[in-house]
């Protein structure tokens, strides 16, 4: 235990000793279903999905209602282009946490991948409906909706967006597309 608790004096420990600690706590104590998804965490801001998932199945195995190995699970499998599987996922996390809107926006950007425009509207509104103030649902209802050609609630979305804080290039490319100027900030 104590060598897994040790740090560097300034500024913590690196990503791969953090990485290689969290391997060694897996192998310590292989049915936490908490140590694999802390490892599976790791591995997620590693960029390393494939083997993220490894440990979010194992996760699921050990505590199947585990509502944010469904979740970031689903995520690395549209990434990987497992839309099928990630729509499963999205779906099972939505059934576990019916108000979390990022998981209904997330399930709204996956039909829109899949061509289901109707369904992934339905979505990003009930994304919206769960959380008035979700600035990146907004944007993401925006962007869905300029490319439906329904200018006027997309720029609406858009300017909620905005004046809900979102920070992202993807706001000032949308705004530059309407002719706007593009917020300093």
């Amino acid at each position: 235990k104590r060598e897994l608790t040790k740090t560097k004096k300034k500024g913590g420990i690196g990503k791969k000793e953090l990485n290689m600690k969290l391997e060694r706590l897996v192998q310590l104590v292989p049915d936490s279903w908490m140590a694999n998804f802390n490892l599976a965490l790791n591995l997620d801001a590693n960029l390393k999905i494939k083997e993220a998932n490894k440990y979010y199945e194992k996760v699921l195995r050990l505590n199947p209602n585990h509502f944010s190995s469904k979740f970031n699970m689903a995520k690395n499998f549209v990434s990987l282009g497992r839309l099928d599987e990630a729509e499963s996922l999205f779906r099972l996390a939505v059934n576990d946490n019916p108000t979390n809107p990022k998981t209904y926006m997330n399930l709204a950007q996956l039909e829109v991948k899949k061509n289901r425009l109707k369904e992934a509207g339905r979505l990003f509104k009930q994304a919206i409906d769960l959380n008035p103030d979700f600035g990146v649902a907004h944007l993401n209802y925006a962007v869905f909706l300029t490319n439906l050609k329904q200018f006027k609630k997309a720029i609406y979305h858009m300017e909620i967006a905005f004046d809900l804080g979102v920070k992202d290039a993807l706001l000032d490319k949308l705004m530059n597309y309407y002719g706007l100027p593009s917020p300093v900030r």
